[in-house]
């Protein structure tokens, strides 16, 4: 692959902050069964429906494991984040669910076998960010694009999958762009440890969130606003 997965990953090793809510988490799980879907031919909607199936049951055995963990809601605290990603990588290692990170790379590697040139799986990936809600806060696309572009200028034709020499050059740019954001193959493992942070600490805020609400309405509904808890007190396993 011109364009390796993991590579991939490191460009968007932002996504530990923007892919910080379960909301957004859960999109990039969902996207990949949806794309599935609705690439699938009718004849395979058995296929289809035993994947999401499958996602169904490894979703609750998650949270099955998932509420036998006394969880501190403190989104604040990078020592109650850090343990609360430890949890989720150990529940997800135990059931044998996929990373996020994986997901991801899984996506990038179906784009690139769907894409017959750079310049569509470029297209692909950027569609990707947007629908998972990854921001493109460092320009990877812009810098991308315009290496692609110097490279299609240079053999005068689309860059295609099939095309080793251009695949060649095109790797020598790549290289020169990760270079200049400071991405490194070395540092991949750091990437995929911030998306899992980031990931761990949007879920707590999205339960932090959703503890002072439910305790507001019953204050509101009682006639308790005298009454002031701090969500840290609360067992999350109550309303997940």
């Amino acid at each position: 692959m011109a364009f390796r997965a993991g590579r991939s990953l490191s460009l968007l090793r932002s996504v530990g902050r923007t892919l910080g809510s379960t909301k957004a988490a859960g999109q990039a799980g969902f996207f990949e069964a949806r794309r599935f879907a609705t690439a699938a031919p009718a004849v395979e909607d058995d296929i289809v429906k035993n994947i999401v199936v499958d996602q169904i049951r490894k979703f609750r055995a998650f949270m099955e494991e998932l509420i036998k963990v006394k969880i501190v809601i403190a989104p604040e605290d990078p020592k109650v984040v850090k343990d609360y990603a430890q949890t989720i990588t150990n529940i997800r290692k135990k059931l044998q669910i996929p990373s996020i990170g994986e997901k991801l790379e899984d996506l990038f590697h179906a784009a690139w076998e769907d894409s017959p040139t750079v310049r569509a799986y470029l297209e692909t990936l950027s569609g990707l960010r947007t629908e998972i809600g990854i921001k493109d806060d460092r320009n990877v696309d812009k810098l991308l694009f315009e290496a692609l572009e110097k490279i299609e200028k240079k053999i005068g034709k689309p860059l295609t999958r099939n095309d080793a020499k251009g695949l060649a050059l095109w790797q020598t740019e790549q290289d020169m762009v990760l270079k200049k954001l400071g991405i490194l193959d070395e540092k991949l493992a750091k990437y995929e440890e911030e998306l899992e942070l980031g990931i761990a600490k949007g879920q707590l805020e999205e339960m932090k969130n959703i503890a002072v609400d439910t305790m507001e309405t019953y204050k509101k509904r009682d006639g308790l606003d005298f009454v002031q808890v701090d969500p840290k007190e609360l067992d999350p396993r109550n309303f997940l």
